[in-house]
C-alpha cells in the first residue's frame, strides 16, 4: 500500500512541476511576443502594423467603415459608435 502512495505522489509531483515550467514558458512566450510586436517594434512593418491597430483601437467608426469585422464574433464595438442622425 505504502508503494502505491509513493508512485501516486510522484505522479503528483512530475505533474505540479510539468504544470509550472509550462505556465513559465508561456508567460515567457506572452512577454517575448509583447517586446517584439508592441513594446520595441522590430521593423518597420512591425511598427506599421502597432501603429494601425492602434488607431483602429481609438476608432471604431473607422473599424466599421472598413468593414473588417461586421457581423463577426469579434463585433464588439457597435454600440461605441456615434449617432449621425439629422437630428444630432
Amino acid at each position: 500500500m505504502s508503494v502505491v502512495l509513493e508512485q501516486k505522489a510522484t505522479i503528483i509531483m512530475r505533474i505540479k512541476m510539468l504544470l509550472k515550467i509550462t505556465a513559465v514558458a508561456v508567460i515567457a512566450a506572452i512577454g517575448g511576443t509583447y517586446m517584439w510586436f508592441w513594446g520595441s517594434s522590430v521593423g518597420l512593418n512591425n511598427y506599421f502594423n502597432k501603429v494601425s491597430v492602434q488607431v483602429a483601437l481609438r476608432s471604431p467608426e473607422l473599424v466599421t467603415n472598413i468593414g473588417i469585422i461586421d457581423n463577426s464574433l469579434l463585433d464588439f464595438h457597435i454600440h461605441k459608435l456615434h449617432s449621425y442622425t439629422a437630428q444630432s
